[in-house]
């Protein structure tokens, strides 16, 4: 069994908590995308908004969309040189 488990700190003697302790249990043997639903459903029930999902990425998409945002990034930075340096 996998748990996913969140005790908040205790921030002096007379805060208490509404939630006192959120716990997912996960049966042994779930799949992936079963495991990634269950972190996406223990993100939710500890109070995290979101839209969208929790998904397993290929190491090549994600570093192939960062060089992609970096380019971006390069030419916003040269378009607004070359606006500075315009007569």
């Amino acid at each position: 069994m996998f748990v996913f488990k969140h005790v908040p700190e205790e921030k002096g003697i007379n805060y208490i908590p509404a939630v006192s302790r959120v716990e997912l249990e996960v049966r042994d043997h779930v799949d992936l995308d079963d495991m990634c639903q269950a972190f996406e459903d223990f993100l939710k029930a500890c109070g995290y908004t979101f839209d969208g999902h929790v998904e397993i990425v290929h190491e090549d998409e994600f570093d192939n969309e960062i060089e992609d945002e970096d380019l971006e990034d390069e030419t916003d930075k040269h378009k607004i040189r070359d606006d500075v340096f315009s007569d």
